[in-house]
């Protein structure tokens, strides 16, 4: 909720710098509301702890884009939820700010 805060706070350069600024304002609301994740799995997954769904996904791309394998997908997700911490999502956040719009 604090990033869709600091993206709110700091909208004019963020309509500037995305390629659809209303879909990436629409995903930070579904954020700052709970209706989705910045950061979450790249694949299907009942053994992971349930998370919302995401924005981008551990590979820093959104769910459509993700072209890897489904196990080297999985593999990241266990990965991404044994090792989970803030300082991580904002450092997938920052790799995928381009991808926030999708």
């Amino acid at each position: 909720m604090a990033v869709s805060m600091f993206f709110l706070l700091t909208f004019p350069v963020h309509f500037i710098l995305q390629k659809k600024p209303l879909h990436f304002f629409k995903n930070t609301f579904s954020v700052l509301f709970l209706k989705k994740t910045w950061v979450g799995y790249a694949s299907i997954n009942k053994q992971l702890p349930a998370l919302k769904k995401p924005v981008i996904t551990i590979t820093t791309l959104p769910v459509k884009l993700n072209t890897l394998p489904e196990d080297v997908l999985f593999k990241g997700d266990e990965w991404y939820a044994s090792v989970f911490s803030i300082a991580i999502d904002i450092e997938k956040i920052k790799r995928g700010y381009k991808y926030l719009c999708y």
